[in-house]
């Protein structure tokens, strides 16, 4: 029906668009919040900007530990960790970390091996790491790997940064054996600290050790937090994760909150860089025997990293096919927790503005 506008009153045409504009805001809003702003803060982010726990190893090694084309082993060339990896979680980086440290280890070293040899083998495959993410600099972020208890530690620290100019240390305080409750030793950690703080070198350490019960991981954790996060300035760590090496049963909760404990009231820990990331953790449907996924361990992860920070974690694939999917199946906090993960530069902790 056609209506004359010249016959309709003044009164009648003000109500007319009255009643025309509550109708387009019924359309367009119906009560909603608009499209762009739901998507902003209700969507899990689909990609991870740095992924900070990845593995490449030499032909040479994974031949020596019988791990050559074997199921999982880590890629062998850059290219096949950017295209198994950063392709399917869309990250724009990832720190790459050597495992020079394993011809440090028992496995890996045969009775007739002498000491010269084992330096050789080290030295070749923190320069395979080095010349491999030298191929794709803006994206694959060199930790050089060594063993800290070995006597040539400290110069192939010196070498690594100074001739490769690799960007960070990588130590497994399981593969090699630390007790940091032997003085010894202990001493030999400190130097090995005081010498990455001395190249501005950000290090990951793999703290935790499976082989041992919950009060040798908490005794060696209180160890590491009263003779060196409290007592060397200028550290930067992320402890692989979240300090442990399966899920968040103990006794990762246990040497985590420990952590965070000390973080909170020791002034020397607050002023040190310390992070952790959360590689491994989500991945009991993934690997067979690792810990289950369970409510009560969600809920442990949450709590934990609710207090100490969503702002000090990173997302690490820990070359596991499969993991970001399961990090998203499983994840148990806010929707922004994650999205503050996945966006982690993590310029901090790279001591990026060194350069």
């Amino acid at each position: 029906m056609l209506i004359n506008m010249n016959k309709i009153s003044p009164i009648h045409l003000l109500t007319y668009s009255a009643i025309i504009l509550l109708f387009i805001a019924f359309i367009g809003c119906n009560g909603k919040k608009p499209q762009a702003e739901v998507q902003e803060s209700e969507s899990m982010a689909t990609s991870v900007y740095l992924d900070a726990h990845t593995h490449i190893a030499s032909p040479a090694l994974l031949t020596a530990k019988g791990q050559l084309n074997a199921p999982g082993a880590p890629p062998t060339s850059a290219q096949e960790l950017i295209d198994s990896f950063l392709t399917v979680s869309g990250s724009k980086k990832a720190i790459v970390l050597s495992s020079a440290y394993i011809w440090a280890t028992v496995d890996t070293v045969t009775s007739s091996q002498s000491s010269a040899q084992q330096l050789t083998d080290v030295q070749y495959e923190n320069n395979f790491t080095a010349e491999q993410c030298n191929l794709y600099p803006d994206q694959l972020i060199p930790f050089l790997g060594v063993d800290p208890l070995e006597d040539y530690a400290i110069s192939e620290i010196d070498r690594c940064v100074d001739s490769l100019g690799m960007q960070g240390l990588k130590l497994h305080f399981a593969n090699s054996a630390v007790d940091l409750s032997d003085d010894v030793q202990l001493e030999q950690i400190k130097a090995v600290m005081n010498r990455s703080v001395y190249h501005k070198l950000p290090c990951l350490i793999h703290f935790g050790e499976p082989g041992h019960d919950d009060d040798f991981n908490v005794n060696q954790m209180q160890i590491f937090i009263d003779s060196i996060l409290t007592r060397i300035s200028g550290l930067c760590i992320s402890f692989a994760h979240s300090t442990g090496f399966d899920c968040f049963p103990d006794p990762t909760s246990s040497t985590f909150s420990m952590l965070t404990d000390a973080d909170n009231t020791n002034q020397i820990l607050q002023e040190n860089k310390i992070f952790v990331d959360i590689s491994a953790v989500f991945r009991g449907d993934i690997i067979d025997g690792a810990c289950p996924i369970t409510a009560a361990n969600l809920e442990n992860f949450s709590n934990l990293i609710e207090n100490w920070g969503v702002d000090r974690v990173f997302w690490g694939s820990d070359n596991i096919i499969g993991y970001l999917d399961s990090t998203y199946k499983y994840w148990p906090m806010e929707i922004d927790d994650w999205n503050t993960i996945a966006a982690n530069q993590g310029t901090e902790f790279l001591q990026l503005s060194k350069e």
